[in-house]
């Protein structure tokens, strides 16, 4: 089977057989394989210029004055001076207080100002005993929200009302990602959320009735939480090591960033553990500080982990899920040369504008897809050469099913889409346009676009089909019956009679 899904998505996939690609989201991705991720204190503004964080990102800010001051006091304290908080009309950002040097520590967060799972387990006990580290901080938030008396009170007040993740769109905004795997995506999220909810209603707060009371912990203070964390958490924390960083939300997202997050051994205020933002090259005074979010992620992964794209430098795509069927005759057998390959059952790739078809996603489908005379490649005597016999063309039979199945994917995919590249394009040039409606052009636009691409691609292969180099021909090269121009080495004995 093959989908099209977000790549760290777990759970059902869609199938689909040789003569058909499904391309699909799927559901939500663990968090606890691969921690949370999303978007930080929100700044809008798309259409700015010079390294302005409107020029770069998506992102927006909702915190009052009030707590825009907290956030300075505090941003001035733990970075040395050498970083504040800027309020603008349309959002805070954190910017450079003076000229920077690369490789100058710009801020230093020391280890017990975050919020981690530790912290959870410090309130709860052995009580949170099995559940992931994502799932203890999202309890955590919901039970310190409501606390005045909290010690990350300035962080949480600051923190959005509902985060920016598309996951929680609603009517318009949510009908503009129609037709993209970005909108499946966050179906699914929303459906894992409220199921992960009712396994905590009938575990842990089902045991523990007066230090989870059903009237703070809500499906909707779950979902606000768990949209938090995955909003808050970058690298190097996390996974189970994840933490919550405040201020650490304030750096923006951009695909040219000037910083980088980095763990060290010491701090300003601590002697311990701090995270801290190091300049990668010289920045300028006033200049925004940004990371890049996802440098492996393209935006619509971005997007939905973080609710932000860089407008200015799109990394357009879409993820394409490979996955062999149980119900394969020959399942035992191929499963065995994927696991010799270092691949599982299921394996994910892009599909980028611009790059060309992956070697190892060709080398996948045709081992899906072998069968008939091509199926001596799964005996056993060809079990450890027989990834590497899969890595180049098999035969023309196998090589026509792979083409058809991917263009006819890919084909109804872009019919899937409400909107057409020209028309995204238009509403990623007009100022003004509102930070939802460009975000959705950039992800309909690249997921297009690299959907587009690979099917041109295979178009222009199955129309080259007669020109590849298949197995037969380069296994009667290597034993010599057959030349570099294809020939039979066998026509000049014939001619002089010895045959």
């Amino acid at each position: 089977m093959a989908t099209f899904a977000d790549q760290s998505l777990p759970g059902r996939l869609l199938r689909a057989n040789s003569a058909d690609v499904a391309l699909a989201a799927a559901r939500p991705r663990q968090p606890c394989a691969a921690p949370p991720r999303a978007a930080p204190l929100p700044r809008p503004s798309i259409h700015g210029h010079g390294h302005s964080a409107r020029g770069h990102s998506t992102h927006s800010a909702s915190a009052t004055p009030a707590q825009i001051s907290d956030l300075a006091s505090w941003t001035q304290e733990a970075s040395g001076a050498k970083a504040a908080v800027r309020e603008e009309a349309d959002g805070s950002s954190l910017v450079a207080s003076g000229a920077i040097s690369e490789g100058d520590e710009i801020l230093a967060v020391p280890r017990e100002m975050w919020v981690t799972a530790e912290d959870a387990r410090r309130r709860w006990g052995p009580r949170l005993e099995g559940l992931e580290a994502w799932a203890q901080v999202a309890l955590l938030l919901v039970a310190e929200r409501g606390d005045g008396g909290s010690r990350w009170r300035a962080y949480l007040e600051g923190l959005p009302a509902t985060p920016r993740s598309p996951v929680f769109w609603e009517g318009d905004r949510l009908a503009g990602l129609a037709g993209t795997q970005l909108m499946a995506s966050c179906e699914g999220y929303r459906e894992y959320f409220s199921q992960r909810f009712v396994e905590l209603e009938a575990g842990v707060f089902k045991k523990y009735p007066e230090l989870f009371p059903s009237n703070v912990f809500t499906l909707e203070a779950w979902k606000w939480a768990v949209g938090t964390v995955r909003a808050q958490v970058h690298p190097p924390l996390e996974g189970e090591s994840l933490a919550l960083v405040p201020v650490a939300d304030l750096v923006c997202h951009s695909r040219n960033p000037n910083t980088e997050w980095r763990l060290s051994s010491g701090g300003f205020l601590s002697r311990g553990e701090s995270l801290s933002l190091v300049a990668m090259r010289n920045i300028s005074s006033e200049e925004v500080l940004s990371i890049d979010f996802g440098p492996d992620k393209l935006d619509s992964q971005v997007a939905l982990d973080y609710g932000e794209v860089d407008v200015g430098t799109m990394k357009g795509g879409y993820v394409l899920t490979l996955t062999l069927p149980e119900d394969d005759p020959a399942f035992d057998d191929k499963i065995d040369i994927l696991e010799l390959a270092g691949f599982g059952q299921s394996a994910t790739f892009k599909l980028c504008p611009n790059e060309p078809l992956s070697t190892d996603m060709l080398a996948f489908l045709r081992l899906m897809y072998i069968s008939g005379a091509d199926s001596f490649h799964l005996e056993a005597l060809f079990r450890n050469e027989a990834w590497n016999h899969v890595l180049a063309p098999l035969s023309e039979e196998n090589e026509r099913t792979i083409c058809d199945t991917m263009i006819a994917g890919c084909r109804d995919a872009l019919g899937q889409y409400k909107t057409n590249p020209s028309s995204d394009r238009a509403i990623l040039s007009r100022r003004g346009a509102a930070i939802e409606e460009v975000l959705a052009a950039q992800i309909r636009l690249g997921e297009q676009e690299g959907v587009r691409a690979t099917l041109e691609q295979f178009e222009q292969r199955k129309f080259d089909l007669s020109k590849l180099d298949y197995y037969a021909e380069r296994r009667l090269r290597d034993l010599g019956l057959l030349d570099e121009e294809g020939k039979s080495t066998y026509d000049g004995f014939m001619e002089d009679g010895i045959a």
